[in-house]
Parts: C-alpha cells; structure tokens; sequence
C-alpha cells in the first residue's frame, strides 16, 4: 500500500468511526418549497427576501473568499446574510466552492493542481487555461477538511440553515463534476483552441474511480461530522465524472463514467440514509434527470434550475428553441421537477425579480410535495 492509499484508508476509518453515531440526525427546519439562487458573495436583494413565493436563499460562496489565509477565516459575508434571511424570515443552504475557487495558498503549501482548457461559452475566457487541486491530494485535502471543520464549528448550530451541500470534488462549479474533455475543438466564433485530453492528463496524476470514492467518503464524512444538526445535499448529474473505470483504465470511447456517479450516490445514500438530499442542476423545460427517481423513496430529491429562463436569447432553458417565453418555459421546468418529486426547487434570481412570473414561483412555493 502506498503512502497516500495508506492516508486515504486511515482517515477514512477515523472520520467514519467519528460520524457513525450521528448519521441518523435530522435538520429542525423542514427543507422545502422555493430557494432562491443567491449570487456567489454577494448579498440577496431585499426585494427577493420579501418574496413570499420565496421560502429560503441558496447562498453560494468561494471557498479563496472566504478563507483568505491559512486558518484566517473571513465569516463576514456569510454572518451578513444569515442576518438578512433571519430579518425577512427565509431560511437558507450553504454552498462553499473549491475547484477552480481554491485560495492560491493551498498551491502554495504544495497543493498538486490539475490544469485544464476552459472550453464553455460562459465564465471564463474561452481557451484560456484553469487549474484545480487534486481532489485526493493530501494536502488539498487536511486544508479543506480543515476548512470544513471551522465551518460546520461556527454554523452548525444556525437553527436557519437548513442543509449544506457536498463540495470538495469539483472544477468550474459546485457541483461534483470533473473535466473530461478529449481533444475536442473549442470555439466561441472569435477564436478556437483544442480542448486538451483531460481523460490522459488524468490517468497521468493517478486517477481511478476506487480512489475518487474513497475520497468522496472522507469529504462527505467530514461535512456530515462537522454539521451533524443538518441535511447534506449532494448536487452532481449523471456524466460529471470522466470516464476511468476502477483500475484507472479509459471505458472505451464512453463520455463519462456513469457507474462511478452511481456509487457515489449509492455510497451516500448508505452512509446518510434521511439525512441525503441528491440534486441534480439541469432541470430545464426539456429535460429533468431520470435516475434521480430511484432514490426517492430512500432519501429526499431536488432540482436547479438550468439556467435563469429570463433574459436569455440563447433559451437554454428551452433546449435552445425559440421562442423561448419565460413563463411557458419556466412553468414546464417547475412541473418536470414537482413530478420526478422534488423537495425543493432552486431558482435564479433574475427569475424570481421577475414580476410575469410570481404565479409560478407561487405553484412550487405551495405544491403539496413541497410541504
């Protein structure tokens, strides 16, 4: 076994020992109904707040932002917000951000990082080159649980926070989501650049679907150690991960390694039972994830939205077919998650600002699912 296995294996027994006693603690606040999808650090607008079709706020935070040092803690923006849902009476989730979010830092403790092409046509600069930590990186990994920690020791007990989510594998978002580009060609119509082969440069830093659920067992143990007062949701989709098999072997010409997104959830599902909320945040007019049904009936479901379906000519919401109304569209992606039985629906803001749109914000806020 080597050093790392060796590390990997020890604190996932210690951690799990830890936790086992406390899998089955429930949040006092029920998690349901409409959650507006906060601004990354930055603060909800009273208008949204005093939305009664409005049950609680998504705050989303990074992770460099709020742990600007080592072990110095910037909980300011987070106090200030937990503030303002208390005054309007909402109650909120935590979602704090790695990846790509990661505070420089920790590369420079001797963090090993993964460097990818950024090959969406949102966020950053198209072709440019982005890094993350790798996720079972001993380092990376005593400085985030690390974090985890302090958090959980200063929140847990915020009778408002409702649930937290899962974060610690991640690239470009929260979600558990890895890149898995193959040499594709990126373009944004003004430039073009090869993806890269992330599969390659993965099998290159070690890479097995074993290793990245044993490190997914010591993360999520953590965050269900440090907040045992609350729900832990887990937002990932069925292609997040990229397509290495347990030996570290490449599955053919797959897109994604769909088995390794099933054990994770099954892993979860196991460990936490009622505590595990699985989202999924691609819901949209066309699409909701399938999968995500055989798990109800074992732990809670829920959705975010794909993207705001207000102002936005490229109607992603709608598959890209125009035209795309808001209101149809959303109305259709509020009634795709209420029938796969979603607990709570995610919002963007910018729809919940819009005033054509109250009577749907109104159907998911009052939906007998999501009481």
């Amino acid at each position: 076994m080597t050093r790392l296995a060796y590390y990997l294996a020890a604190l996932s027994v210690m951690i799990g020992y830890l936790v086992a006693a406390q899998v089955q603690a429930q949040a006092t606040l029920a998690i349901n109904g409409v959650y507006a999808l906060g601004l990354q650090n930055r603060p909800t607008p009273a208008v949204v707040l005093a939305n009664r079709n409005v049950d609680g706020v998504a705050l989303r935070y990074a992770w460099g932002e709020l742990e600007p040092q080592d072990e110095v803690f910037n909980w300011s923006i987070i106090d200030r917000d937990i503030a303002d849902a208390k005054a309007h009476g909402k109650k909120v989730s935590f979602n704090i951000t790695p990846g790509m979010h990661t505070p420089a830092w920790v590369y420079e403790r001797g963090a090993a990082a993964f460097e990818f092409v950024w090959d969406k046509p949102w966020g950053q600069a198209a072709c440019s080159t982005r890094k993350i930590p790798v996720p079972w990186d001993p380092v990376y990994l005593s400085k985030w649980l690390g974090f985890v920690k302090a958090l959980g020791n200063r929140y847990d007990r915020e009778p408002i926070v409702t649930h937290v989510k899962l974060t610690g594998i991640n690239a470009r978002t929260s979600e558990t989501i890895l890149p898995r580009a193959r040499g594709e060609l990126i373009s944004n119509g003004a430039m073009s650049c090869p993806s890269g082969d992330d599969v390659s440069n993965w099998q290159r830093v070690g890479y097995t679907r074993a290793k990245v659920l044993t490190t997914w067992r010591i993360i999520s143990d953590t965050f269900a150690q440090s907040f045992p007062d609350k729900k832990l949701a887990l937002m990932i989709g069925p292609n997040g991960l990229p397509p290495i098999d347990g030996s570290g072997k490449v599955m053919g010409k797959k897109r994604a390694d769909q088995k390794g997104v099933q054990d994770v959830i099954s892993l979860s599902v196991e460990r936490y039972g009622r505590r595990f909320i699985l989202q999924n945040n691609g819901l949209s007019a066309f699409w909701d994830w399938k999968g995500i049904r055989q798990f109800s009936e074992r732990a809670d479901v829920a959705y975010q939205m794909l993207w705001s379906a207000t102002d936005d000519p490229q109607c992603r919401m709608n598959h890209r077919v125009r035209p795309c109304d808001p209101h149809t569209v959303l109305q259709a992606a509020v009634d795709r998650g209420l029938d796969s039985g979603a607990k709570f629906l995610e919002i963007y803001i910018e729809d919940v600002l819009n005033p054509q749109l109250q009577d749907v914000l109104g159907k998911a806020h009052s939906s007998e699912l999501t009481r």
